[in-house]
């Protein structure tokens, strides 16, 4: 039984989930946002990445990624999403 719980919590840990990036650069203390396709567990729709410059993909507006993320307690400037860390992001 231990087993399979560990094998099932792994397996979430590793879920990625998708999403598009949005350009909110125009608006005052905004910056890339990612919109996904579906809330999360928390309903968030909107996320607002504070490491996406430590990764390697191109910057465009409606690119469709896919990432896994962790949210984080942080203020936001921009208040257009949840503020989390990205962990694995990928274009799509």
């Amino acid at each position: 039984m231990l087993c399979v719980s560990v094998t099932l919590c792994c397996c979430k840990a590793n879920h990625l989930v998708s999403g598009r990036l949005k350009n909110l650069t125009g608006l005052d203390g905004c910056s890339w946002v990612i919109e996904l396709d579906a809330a999360d567990k928390n309903g968030n729709k909107n996320l607002e990445p504070l490491n996406l410059d430590q990764f390697k993909i191109t910057l465009t507006e409606g690119q469709k990624v896919k990432l896994r993320y962790k949210e984080v307690n942080a203020m936001s400037i921009c208040m257009a999403g949840k503020p989390v860390q990205i962990e694995v992001i990928s274009e799509k």
